[in-house]
C-alpha cells in the first residue's frame, strides 16, 4: 500500500504537470482517491497507509513544485486539484453534500436491517413458547414483557454507521439485554434503559477489541 500510495502521488505530480505546461489560462479538475488509514480502518493493509494528515502535507510539498500556483481540496480519501481554489473547493463541497446524502441513506438501510434482526430474535422467542404448556408459558411471561418493552429501548437508541455493522454481526442482543437486566433492580423503565446501555455498550467494546486483536495478528 505505501509502494502505491507513493505511486499515486507520482501521477498527480506528472499529470498536475502536464497541466500547468499545456495549460493556456484555463481552469482545469482533476480528481484522485488516496487511500488512508483514516477512513479505511478495515483494511487489511492498514498498517502501510499514511494517516489522511501525512497525505497533505506530501501534497503540500508537492504543490512548491508548482509556485502553490495548483490548488487542492479534500473530502475524506478525495482529493481534488485545479488551478482554481473556487474550483477546487466547489469540486470538494460537491462531494461532501453526495457523501452525506449516501452516508445518511446507508445509515437508514442499516438500521431497518438492524430493526428487522432484534424483531425477529423477539419473534422466535415467542414462537418457541407457543409450542410449550400453558405453566411454562405463565412462568416466562416476565421475561416476555421485559423483552417486549426492550425491543424499544433498543431500537430508540442513535447508533453510528460502525456500531450497527458491529450489531448487526452480533447474535443474540436481546438476551445479552435481558440477562443483564435481571443483574438489575429498581424503578422498572429506567433499570431497563440502563441495561440496555449497559449491554450494548459491553457488545460494542468486546467487538472492537476483537477487531484490534485481529489487526494485531495480522501484522
Amino acid at each position: 500500500m505505501e509502494t502505491e500510495t507513493k505511486q499515486i502521488f507520482s501521477k498527480i505530480y506528472q499529470d498536475l504537470k502536464e497541466e500547468m505546461t499545456n495549460n493556456n489560462e484555463n481552469t482545469f479538475l482533476k480528481e484522485y482517491t488516496i487511500p488512508s488509514i483514516n477512513y479505511n480502518p478495515d483494511s487489511e493493509n492498514r498498517e502501510n497507509m499514511y494517516f489522511a494528515s501525512g497525505i497533505e502535507m506530501e501534497l503540500y510539498q508537492m504543490m512548491k513544485q508548482f509556485d502553490y500556483k495548483v490548488y487542492f481540496s479534500s473530502y475524506k480519501d478525495k482529493y481534488f486539484f485545479s488551478n482554481s481554489p473556487k474550483k477546487a473547493e466547489a469540486a470538494m463541497l460537491l462531494e461532501t453534500e453526495k457523501e452525506t446524502v449516501k452516508d445518511v441513506q446507508e445509515k437508514q438501510k442499516l438500521k431497518r436491517k438492524f430493526e428487522e434482526k432484534i424483531n425477529k430474535e423477539f419473534r422466535k422467542f415467542v414462537d418457541s413458547l407457543k409450542q410449550c404448556d400453558p405453566e411454562i408459558i405463565i412462568n416466562n411471561a416476565y421475561e416476555l414483557v421485559s423483552k417486549q418493552e426492550m425491543i424499544y429501548k433498543i431500537i430508540d437508541k442513535d447508533y453510528t454507521t460502525s456500531e450497527l455493522k458491529a450489531l448487526l454481526k452480533t447474535k443474540g442482543i436481546l438476551n445479552e439485554c435481558y440477562d443483564e437486566w435481571l443483574k438489575s433492580d429498581g424503578n422498572f423503565n429506567e433499570v431497563l434503559e440502563y441495561a440496555v446501555d449497559s449491554r450494548i455498550d459491553l457488545i460494542l467494546d468486546d467487538f472492537k477489541e476483537k477487531n484490534k486483536e485481529k489487526t494485531r495478528e495480522s501484522r
